[in-house]
């Protein structure tokens, strides 16, 4: 009976981390089933640097990073490695493999750049090579709805210095824009398939919808079934609950030209204060309706032919309408972002008058210490 390689393909936003977080979690229990279990960040790292070791040149000469230097120093480091020692090197690890089912979760194998994403699905053939005859091989993707992908990525990949705007952000990757310089990036998932096919056309090969499968059921579940290891009786572990970046934040910092000092600061109010993310949940759009609409006309068509769903999911998920908000004016996000200080100011006040020999602690100062002076005063001129 043949042992089994599964390739899990962690497209960006799709809850890659989360499915990680349980494999590691439950690494003892896999390694019980038959299975070893290689993720970047604690195993063997010739996949994640292969992964990247190519197109970091090509990354460092896009605009997208321009000017930040924790990622440029970080791809510059990928191109001191030398790709054909690394490949021969992963290539004698998975062989060392034959003897095992293992699964191999990695999110640096997804590229939105079809070229990059052709080469890394290259190099995991070539890396699976020596295991053709002796495993069932498995592919499984995750991919979300394009409008909500690019605001999603945004928020992670700007968040340590929100230099770029979420327009020339999002710019490349809009196959409707006429001005569009680089046709090589593309979020039509239909293609990305094609690739998939081309490379593994004897593999299994499962492709979801990431807003599809929350509608139905929690993802890791999903995963776990998909892959089919639910037997093994692997555990799903809590939530861990999230202190994101409030809308309001997002919108100042998108819309108005900031310090480095005021924008760690604003970042570190968002991270003290967790009730944030509740209160401005709703709110947390960046992408006009017009512009959400136009990409969802675009994609509904391909997304609806590409997955499985049912009239009503396809009206929820895919379909294009009005119901979208638009984003915060440069005035409602600092009216927001106002209320929210002055919110947490009074709480401070209220803390403090219950515990008055702890009043340094919890005063306005407390609040003040985060939010330089120069921030307050931008904040409550704009409203005056």
């Amino acid at each position: 009976m043949k042992k089994r390689a599964i390739i899990h393909i962690g497209t960006c936003k799709t809850g890659t981390t989360s499915i990680q977080i349980c494999l590691q979690a439950n690494r003892n229990l896999l390694e019980k089933g038959g299975y070893s279990l290689t993720i970047p960040w604690d195993g063997p790292t010739e996949i994640h640097d292969l992964a990247l070791i190519w197109p970091c040149k090509l990354l460092l000469e896009q605009p997208l990073f321009a000017g930040e230097d924790v990622l440029r120093q970080s791809y510059q480091e990928y191109q001191e490695l030398d790709y054909a020692d690394l490949l021969q090197s992963g290539v004698d690890k998975v062989s060392s493999l034959k003897d095992h089912s293992f699964i191999i979760s990695c999110e640096a194998l997804s590229d939105v750049n079809l070229a990059r994403f052709r080469k890394k699905m290259s190099m995991v053939k070539e890396l699976l090579s020596p295991l053709r005859s002796t495993h069932e091989i498995t592919i499984i993707i995750y991919y979300r709805r394009q409008d909500a992908f690019l605001e999603s990525l945004y928020d992670t990949w700007q968040r340590p210095c929100y230099r770029v705007s979420f327009q020339d952000f999002m710019k490349p990757l809009l196959p409707f824009d006429s001005d569009r310089e680089d046709e090589a990036y593309d979020l039509n998932w239909e293609k990305h398939s094609v690739i998939l096919q081309e490379y593994f056309s004897e593999a299994s090969i499962l492709e979801y919808s990431y807003d599809l499968v929350l509608r139905r059921q929690e993802l890791v579940s999903h995963f776990l079934s998909a892959i089919g290891i639910e037997d093994l009786g692997v555990m799903v572990p809590a939530k861990r609950e999230k202190v994101s970046v409030s809308a309001a934040i997002l919108q100042v910092l998108h819309n108005v030209k900031l310090s480095a000092e005021e924008s760690k600061a604003l970042i570190s109010f968002s991270g003290t204060c967790p009730e944030l993310k509740q209160e401005t949940e709703s709110s947390k759009v960046l992408m006009p309706a017009r512009l959400r609409k136009e990409m969802l006309e675009f994609y509904a068509p391909i997304n609806r032919g590409f997955f499985e769903c049912t009239d009503e999911e396809y009206q929820a998920v895919f379909a294009p309408g009005d119901e979208y908000p638009e984003p915060l004016t440069r005035e409602e996000a600092f009216q927001m972002l106002a209320r929210l200080i002055a919110g947490k100011e009074q709480r401070a006040l209220e803390r403090a008058d219950a515990r008055r020999k702890r009043i340094l602690r919890f005063s306005p100062s407390f609040v003040r210490k985060m939010i330089p002076q120069s921030l307050r005063t931008k904040i409550y001129d704009r409203l005056s």
